[in-house]
């Protein structure tokens, strides 16, 4: 049974002196904290950055954080573990995510709306009804199944948490409601989530959801982490 005080592992915290904002970074499925390493001596090499605390974990199931077989890859689960994970923290939040992480750091915006100052989403894939009943409908739909390692096919963890949090048919509703400003960060060659999607959602929600193409694929590739740059330098020049 999955334990209400489980905590996400943390692998990464650089805590300047006098922090004025706290950057989350969450990695996607099939990796861990590590696939951060290069945004991450970028934005801490980047002098505008100096006062910012910068902090990864690993999900539940992945990397560093408990793999307990009691596991059953939930929103509920991975949500509470971020939950106890980012306790203390006394600053602005700001919540990175790259594939896997956007669907969750976003669910948990939307569910604790005043406690995240802003969202900026990497290769976010968040699927209208119709094209999650298409890709699941047939295995030969399914771009995520195509591109991975086998081995994840044969993972458990990995399967469950793509039938439970990235084919969820409530991660529309999410996006559509979303009350805390959202960038969503997409590479124009990218296979694995639907711009057209994102662009509709961009739409229905204008507001809080800003769509941002960049060059490149699925993966954090330094045009998208420069683009984050850019909106967490405006948004400390916003808090100062």
């Amino acid at each position: 049974m999955f334990k209400s005080k489980t905590k996400l592992k943390k692998t990464h915290d650089k805590k300047p002196k006098n922090p004025v904002l706290t950057v989350v970074l969450m990695h996607g499925i099939g990796t861990d904290s590590r696939s951060w390493h290069k945004a991450l001596k970028y934005l801490e090499g980047t002098s505008s950055m100096k006062n910012v605390r910068f902090i990864t974990y690993d999900w539940l199931g992945f990397g560093k954080s408990s793999h307990s077989r009691s596991l059953e890859c939930t929103y509920e689960e991975q949500l509470l573990a971020l939950e106890n994970a980012l306790k203390g923290i006394q600053t602005p939040i700001v919540l990175m995510g790259h594939s896997l992480g956007t669907l969750l750091v976003a669910r948990y915006a939307f569910e604790h709306k005043k406690a995240i100052k802003h969202l900026i989403l990497l290769s976010p894939p968040v699927f209208s009804r119709d094209e999650i009943k298409f890709i699941t409908g047939d295995p030969k739909n399914n771009l995520f199944y195509h591109k991975c390692d086998p081995k994840l096919l044969k993972n458990r963890i990995f399967l469950a948490t793509m039938d439970n949090i990235v084919f969820n048919i409530k991660n529309q509703k999410t996006f559509e409601t979303l009350t805390t400003p959202t960038d969503l960060i997409y590479g124009e060659e990218d296979q694995l989530m639907s711009p057209q999607n994102l662009k509709y959602l961009a739409k229905t929600n204008p507001k809080y959801l800003k769509l941002i193409k960049t060059a490149g694929h699925h993966y954090i590739s330094r045009a998208k982490y420069s683009k984050a740059l850019e909106i967490l330098e405006g948004i400390i020049n916003e808090t100062l």
